[in-house]
């Protein structure tokens, strides 16, 4: 199993990991992990760390990228809420492709 199928599967069950602020440790939320989740993750660690952290530079690309978009149309604090959540609910696999597309429309 690689290291993205790892992800996706813990993301599909509603499971997201993060990495500790030095880079060097993930975590999960508390009692949510199996043991063949938990031997996956330490078998895959480095490169799980590296996607982890990609996804969150990509998250924080994207919501930079959409707040532009909403000053470019004026859209009130509400409207922005919305586009933020809408955004975090975005499947992390898909985020890349939407900072792309949001880029190339607001520059």
């Amino acid at each position: 199993m690689t290291a993205r199928a790892i992800l996706d599967e813990l993301q599909a069950q509603g499971i997201d990991l993060e990495c500790t602020p030095d880079g060097k440790t993930l975590t999960a939320p508390a009692d949510t992990l199996t043991d063949r989740q938990r031997t996956l993750i330490r078998k895959h660690k480095a490169e799980l760390i590296r996607l982890v952290m990609e996804s969150e530079r990509i998250t924080k690309q994207l919501l930079q990228t959409a707040k532009s978009a909403c000053d470019h149309w004026g859209d009130s604090p509400a409207a922005r809420e919305q586009m933020r959540q809408a955004l975090l609910n975005t499947p992390p696999h898909l985020r890349a492709d939407l900072l792309a597309h949001l880029r190339k429309q607001y520059r």
